[in-house]
């Protein structure tokens, strides 16, 4: 008899839907996260509070407070938090033929944008009653 393994991770053929989405709290325990071929949808994570840490091509990084982390299908995804960072964050993995238009950003770096009106967008994500 073989185990049911439950996974989010899904390829979508429509416009688009989120496979899965959520928050953390990341203050009770270091947190690290790899996955050596990364998911088969799209990731995206927002640091909400706090401070995120990305390893990207043999390079390690620091996420800022109020940066969204994106990362492509299939390519090595490792993160990771700190306990005394205390930090927040919100993920979300989506799939889709919308995702087409996301084919130009670059999948050589890690692509981390930081969002200027943080009010606003968090008014309008899953963290809203965070």
């Amino acid at each position: 008899m073989s185990a049911i393994k439950f996974t989010t991770e899904k390829e979508y053929n429509g416009y688009i839907k989120v496979n899965s989405c959520g928050k953390q709290w990341l203050g009770d325990r270091d947190y690290n996260t790899i996955r050596e071929n990364g998911r088969i949808d799209f990731s995206i994570n927002y640091i909400k509070k706090g401070i995120g840490y990305c390893e990207y091509n043999g390079k390690n990084m620091t996420i800022p407070e109020g940066s969204l982390v994106f990362f492509h299908p299939n390519v090595r995804h490792h993160y990771y938090f700190k306990k005394e960072d205390c930090t927040e964050m919100c993920w979300s993995h989506f799939s889709g033929t919308a995702c087409s238009i996301l084919s130009d950003l670059e999948k050589d770096i890690l692509v981390v944008i930081a969002i200027s009106d943080r009010k606003q967008f968090e008014q309008r994500d899953c963290c809203a009653n965070m």
